[in-house]
């Protein structure tokens, strides 16, 4: 998830999978695929980790 986001607000020219994946080290995109088609999501609790993620990040 961390991932995914990162890549997202990232200097990603384009935001697909291979970019995305490329951007935070995976080989491939298989594991950002997983999360966006296969897992299960908590929209609270992933409205609380982005919003901890933007406050901890310098600007």
């Amino acid at each position: 998830m961390r991932d995914y986001v990162r890549g997202l607000l990232g200097p990603v020219g384009r935001k697909n999978g291979w970019q995305l994946a490329e951007y935070a080290g995976h080989v491939t995109p298989d594991d950002l695929q997983h999360l966006l088609a296969g897992a299960r999501w908590d929209a609270d609790e992933i409205r609380e980790e982005l919003q901890h993620y933007v406050c901890r990040t310098p600007r």
